[in-house]
């Protein structure tokens, strides 16, 4: 079993503690340990430092050595840095081929993906779990670690969990028959805002924007009719503004689909 950590960035998610040259995996945000390190910990319970390859950029690359050489010298041998940082899966593919390439990974090998960046307690439990990972990788599936929101967010993707095989859950990437709206309160408040400037009535804009997203589930293809949409309204939204709702939420729905997630 080999594990990637990916440790690049661009230091803007907790800008101005982290920068571009000092991303947040390196800040010391709980029990004064940097994150990187909590990272390599957990990665140390399952693999030895010789199955583990970072990736990170050139900037980071002496405070990346540094939290590697507190482990082993071993560690620190199998630093990747990218020329270019083309994000998260070019990141895992490079790494990926480093494994075959340098460190004789057999190429149905379990391979663990992990983040510098994040807070994961206990890690007893943690442990648990990627073992079960492991079981279900070892079957032929694409693992991924999620938790349960508490609410909506923007900056991140929701899976809809789908059949239950034991110790996990398949994912249904084909969100679809509202579940795709299940975060609605953040679309509650958009639609109040909405109808707070403008004085038209909350429930219009709901049913707009149902309307347009009933019409891009159905036939993603094709721009929809602005008379169409007019004649289902009660009130006669002006143009700009129903193009404006059509752009924005055939982007959103395209983006789901195309990813098998929900990004509101």
């Amino acid at each position: 079993m080999k594990v990637i950590i990916l440790a690049g960035g661009k230091g803007t998610r907790l800008w101005p503690v982290s920068r571009e040259k000092y991303s947040k995996q390196f800040l010391k945000l709980v029990d004064s340990t940097p994150l990187i390190e909590t990272s390599y910990q957990r990665a140390l319970k399952v693999v030895g430092p010789e199955d583990i390859v970072t990736i990170t950029n050139k900037d980071y690359y002496f405070y990346t050595k540094e939290v590697c050489d507190k482990f082993s010298k071993v560690l620190s041998q199998n630093i990747i840095t990218e020329p270019v940082g083309k994000n998260t899966a070019p990141a895992i593919a490079l790494s990926v081929r480093y494994l075959i390439d340098k460190l004789s990974a057999d190429k149905s090998e379990v391979t663990f993906v992990f983040t510098s960046d994040h807070i994961i307690k206990p890690l007893e439990k943690f442990i648990a779990y990627m073992e079960a990972a492991k079981n279900a990788a070892n079957r032929g599936y694409l693992v991924t670690f999620g938790i349960k929101p508490t609410k909506p967010e923007t900056g991140y993707g929701y899976i809809k969990i789908g059949e239950g095989l034991g110790d996990f859950n398949k994912v249904d990437y084909n969100i679809g028959g509202g579940n795709e709206w299940k975060n609605i309160d953040l679309v509650n408040l958009i639609c109040e805002i909405l109808a707070e400037i403008t004085g038209k009535p909350v429930d219009e804009y709901k049913k707009l924007i149902t309307f347009v997203k009933d019409r891009l589930g159905h036939d993603r293809r094709h721009a929809l009719g602005i008379e169409k949409i007019k004649n289902e309204l009660e009130w006669k939204p002006d143009v700009d503004f129903v193009e404006g709702i059509k752009k924005t939420v055939k982007w959103f729905f395209g983006k789901c689909y195309r990813d098998g997630i929900n990004r509101v």
